[in-house]
C-alpha cells in the first residue's frame, strides 16, 4: 500500500549554518519530510549516512562538505541518501520531494559511491546538484539534475589529519560557482 502525504507546515524547518557535525555513530543529519536550509557546514565521519533526506521535503544545501570517512567499523551506506518514501509499520508512504538543491557542495568519502537516490513513483521529485564535487560511479552524470558536476574529482582531503579543505591543485579547488 502506498499513500502520498503533503509537506509539513512552514514552521517545521531547520536552518543549519557554519556547523560541524562529526564522529556520529549513526547519521549526521537524518530528515523525513522536513525543510532544511544548510550552508557552509562540514558533516563528516558518521557510522551510517552523513546526510539522509528521506520521505520527501524541501532541502537546500549550499557550500557544504559532506565527507564520510568513518573508520570505527565497516560502513555500508553512502554519504548522502535521498528518497521520496518512508516506511511506517508495513506501509511505504510516498511523499513529494518538492525541492532538493545541492549547490557548490562536496560529497566524498571512503567508498566508491557516496550518493544514493531512491525514488518511488507516485510523488513529485525535484532535485538538482549544481557545481558539486561528487564521488560516484553510477550517478552524477551531466543532465538536468546534475549541472556541471565534477564526478570523482580529487579533493586533496586529509581525513587522518582531520583536514577537509580542498588542496591547491586538486580538482575540487575553486570548482564552485561564485554566484552562490
Amino acid at each position: 500500500q502506498c499513500d502520498v502525504f503533503p509537506l509539513p507546515a512552514a514552521a517545521d524547518n531547520l536552518t543549519l549554518s557554519n556547523t560541524q557535525i562529526r564522529n556520529m555513530s549513526g547519521a549526521g543529519v537524518y530528515s523525513t519530510n522536513f525543510t532544511i536550509n544548510a550552508w557552509n557546514n562540514l558533516i563528516t565521519s558518521c557510522g551510517t549516512y552523513a546526510v539522509a533526506l528521506t520521505g520527501g521535503g524541501n532541502y537546500n544545501f549550499t557550500h557544504n562538505t559532506i565527507a564520510n570517512y568513518w573508520s570505527f567499523s565497516q560502513r555500508s551506506t553512502e554519504s548522502v541518501f535521498i528518497s521520496n518514501w518512508a516506511i511506517a509499520g508495513n506501509t511505504i508512504n510516498i511523499y513529494n520531494l518538492d525541492t532538493c538543491n545541492f549547490n557548490n557542495c562536496i560529497i566524498d568519502g571512503n567508498q566508491d559511491d557516496e550518493l544514493a537516490l531512491d525514488f518511488q513513483s507516485g510523488g513529485t521529485v525535484n532535485y538538482t546538484f549544481k557545481n558539486c564535487v561528487i564521488k560516484a560511479t553510477q550517478t552524477a552524470t551531466n543532465d538536468s539534475h546534475f549541472i556541471n558536476p565534477c564526478r570523482n574529482c580529487s579533493t586533496g582531503f586529509s581525513p587522518n589529519d582531520d583536514i577537509y579543505i580542498p588542496t591547491l591543485g586538486s580538482q575540487a579547488a575553486n570548482y564552485g560557482d561564485p554566484s552562490f
